[in-house]
């Protein structure tokens, strides 16, 4: 038995969005409201899904919850009379975990399955849809013992029966049954109010999301579900039985699982040479610099660079990890699969670039490796690769065939209720009038507030677009009522390529995950896995790379080989010509690049990092299209600043100018990156810092205050040079074929 230490209460049966349709908690919501109610621990146990629990243990972190990791499984046969049961189980440490990872991930949970996988798990009887319950409910007394006691055998001291909060006689009869079989079997009771919705007046929204999803509504069902209960009202809940409310906080106590507090978990290095990582990656970046015959000076500025990125990455350990990276884009390229010249920061990487990963070379191009001066490693350095839509497939196969199928995983991709299909939603459900849906989905379709529901009702209520009627009527408040609790509830799961995860060992001692044909779909979204500490290689797959691939193909042309000097293409490209792929209103776009008339990558790069509201409502993009044609440098532009801010004409563009510029202003590279980062959460927190650093560093008072106006006006938008250049490099070739091939590349180029 466990000892009874406070009488307080931990909720250890809460199911979240991602028991699709049964739930209307989100678990960003859920864990500020536990905080709120000082609730010191949550177990989130959603049907077969880990995705949640695993959320709730990383945000839960951060404002001192116990997150506790668990699952609802379904066991068959648990009893002679009953075809499939529910249990709930909880992670007690990092063995339980990888056991509830096996299950699961298992399609089937036997009874000797379950006994395999039993370490480190602590079980609970799941209440209603539990076997004790309903062997309570139909007088089976002779089975219900049996059952519990097996249980009690392969979780000793672990396995606990569930009492629920009385609502209906039914349940007060069942509860009184339940505490006689537990005295029966020595086994202890625990209070739990499985909760399925927040608040208490979220019943009703609980009770749409159902319909939404075709199950029938609770008033149909034999169960109870709760919001999430505060430990005041579980007490007065249990007055009668204060102990089985205490012993929630006993369970949870016992759960210490730690998921983060190992290193980077690498995929295998797979060395021919018998070298070691860091020797093999050292001798292969050489080996590209020695063919470039360089001059001594700039063979010193590489070999710098070199040593620089080496040494950070043998001390980080990385090693392994590049060479991985570099062995997937071999493996495409043998394959005949084109690879794009990159995304993110992997292109400000040396190292990177002479494995053959990314084609820009980055001291030609200006850019930095940002990741190399910091003396910690925030964050998994982000390395992506860009590759056909249509060839995706293919190159996942070839590594999972290389790495093992077993050891080879690709990120859950969860659709969510998307805002303007569910106001059409909620207005058939709800049986609203269909004009005045109709009505309120085209105004949230053209709102700046999509992202804040608080303003956008605000919006919405001032709006002149809006009349009277619709603001006040009543059906529309309760639809918004009922949207703002739904809204971006996970519906469904699906594949998503953009990651891709190998794992040294098998995949199960570190996600669960389901079989999608031969390719094995983590239960994990986008994030999570890194924050377990696996590493993961992103790999965009770009329709726009389909139609360079086709069009390189046809006239036998090999991207590569296109010169970025052709006079052609840039006089295609000033004439608003080009194709607008990255931008969601190709007609601003190609109208800005007429502005602008770029003539080389950096400028086409840096209409891309303009093309953002603050640079236009700043005046930015104007000054930046005077000083290009004009030769009319910005008013405020300090000579300190003309190296950095030179190619761009005076104007700050890209994210690493603004970190440059606070390092001529006296920061550190790592206080600079810092400032980058609160200059977008709060423009004046650093200003007077940065005054009086830049006043001591050349600047006068008016430039150093013109200085950090313009950075607070642009970090928010902020786009980093080694993403933009890429980006450019797709629209120039784009741009090249079009420009040469004009007859037949017409229907290929997507505009």
């Amino acid at each position: 038995m466990l000892p009874i230490q406070t009488p307080n209460f931990a909720h250890l049966h809460v199911h979240s969005g991602f028991s699709f349709y049964q739930s209307t908690i989100k678990i960003s919501e859920l864990v500020t409201h536990a905080e709120k109610l000082q609730i010191p621990a949550i177990a989130v146990v959603d049907d077969g899904n880990m995705a949640g629990a695993v959320e709730c243990y990383f945000k839960g972190k951060q404002k001192g919850i116990n997150g506790i990791v668990g699952a609802t499984v379904t066991v068959n046969k648990l009893s002679a009379s009953s075809e499939t049961s529910k249990l709930v189980l909880l992670c007690e440490n990092l063995m339980g975990y990888r056991n509830l990872c096996r299950l699961t991930s298992a399609r089937i949970i036997t009874k000797s399955t379950l006994t395999k996988h039993s370490t480190g798990l602590i079980a609970l009887s799941a209440g209603l849809y539990g076997e004790l319950n309903k062997l309570c409910r139909q007088g089976r007394d002779k089975e219900a013992p049996q059952v519990a006691l097996w249980l009690a055998s392969i979780f000793p001291e672990r396995f606990f029966i569930e009492l629920h909060p009385v609502t209906t006689p039914g349940q007060k009869d069942i509860n009184g049954m339940l505490r006689q079989l537990a005295a029966k079997v020595s086994v202890p009771t625990v209070a739990t109010a499985p909760c399925h919705y927040l608040r208490k007046d979220d019943r009703p929204a609980l009770d749409v999301l159902r319909k939404l999803g075709k199950l029938p509504p609770l008033s149909e069902t034999d169960g109870e579900v709760f919001w999430l209960m505060s430990a005041e009202e579980m007490a007065v809940a249990f007055a009668d039985d204060p102990a089985s409310v205490a012993m929630s906080v006993a369970i949870a106590d016992l759960c210490q699982l730690k998921l983060n507090d190992r290193p980077f978990i690498l995929p295998p290095y797979i060395s021919a040479s018998g070298k070691n990582a860091d020797e093999e990656l050292r001798d292969l970046a050489y080996k590209r610099l020695e063919r470039k015959n360089f001059s001594d000076g700039r063979c010193k500025n590489y070999r710098n660079r070199l040593d620089e990125e080496l040494a950070f990455l043998r001390q980080k350990g990385l090693a392994p990890w590049l060479l991985f990276v570099a062995d997937v884009v071999a493996l495409a390229k043998q394959a005949n699969i084109m690879v794009g010249p990159g995304a993110g920061l992997g292109p400000s990487s040396l190292v990177a670039h002479y494995l053959g990963i990314y084609e820009l070379d980055p001291l030609e191009h200006g850019l930095i490796c940002g990741s190399l001066r910091r003396k910690e490693l925030r964050s998994f350095p982000y390395y992506a690769i860009n590759v056909p839509r249509k060839r995706l497939r293919e190159l996942l196969h070839l590594v999972a065939r290389r790495y093992g199928y077993d050891r080879v995983a690709i990120p859950t991709y969860y659709n969510h209720l998307d805002g303007s299909r569910l106001i059409k939603q909620l207005g058939v459900v709800l049986g609203v009038d269909r004009q005045k849906p109709a009505q309120f989905e085209r105004f949230w379709a053209r709102s700046c507030y999509r992202y804040a529901l608080d303003l956008f009702s605000q919006e919405f209520q001032q709006s002149d677009q809006v009349t009277a009627e619709l603001k006040t009527d009543e059906s529309i408040k309760q639809l918004f009522r009922y949207f703002q609790i739904l809204i971006d509830l996970p519906t469904k799961a699906t594949l998503l390529g953009g990651e891709l995860l190998v794992t040294p060992n098998k995949l199960l001692d570190y996600i669960p995950y389901c079989r999608t044909g031969r390719l094995s779909r983590s239960h994990f979204i986008y994030g999570t896995h890194e924050n377990i500490g696996l590493a993961t290689l992103r790999i965009e797959d770009l329709r726009e790379l389909d139609t360079l691939d086709r069009l390189s193909r046809r006239y036998d042309v090999d991207v590569r080989d296109i010169p970025f000097d052709d006079h052609d293409t840039w006089e295609f490209i000033g004439k608003g010509k080009a194709p607008a792929v990255f931008e969601s209103h190709p007609a601003g776009m190609q109208r800005l690049r007429r502005q602008i008339k770029p003539s080389c990558l950096h400028e086409l790069a840096a209409a891309g990092a303009l093309y953002r509201p603050g640079p236009f409502e700043s005046g930015m993009v104007d000054d930046y299209i005077r000083a290009k044609n004009e030769g009319i440098k910005p008013h405020w532009y300090p000579e300190q600043l003309e190296t950095i801010l030179g190619e761009t004409y005076g104007v700050i563009v890209f994210r690493e100018q603004i970190v440059n510029v606070c390092c001529v202003a006296g920061y550190s590279y790592v206080e600079a990156d810092s400032l980058w980062q609160a200059l977008v959460r709060d423009t004046d927190r650093e200003r007077a810092r940065f005054l009086e650093k830049a006043s001591s560093n050349g600047f006068s008072e008016q430039e150093a205050e013109c200085v950090y106006n313009k950075m607070a006006l642009f970090a928010p938008y902020a786009f980093m040079k080694s993403h933009a250049l890429v980006r450019a490099v797709i629209i120039y070739r784009l741009a090249y074929f079009k420009a040469h091939y004009p007859e037949n590349a017409k229907n290929a180029v997507t505009y």
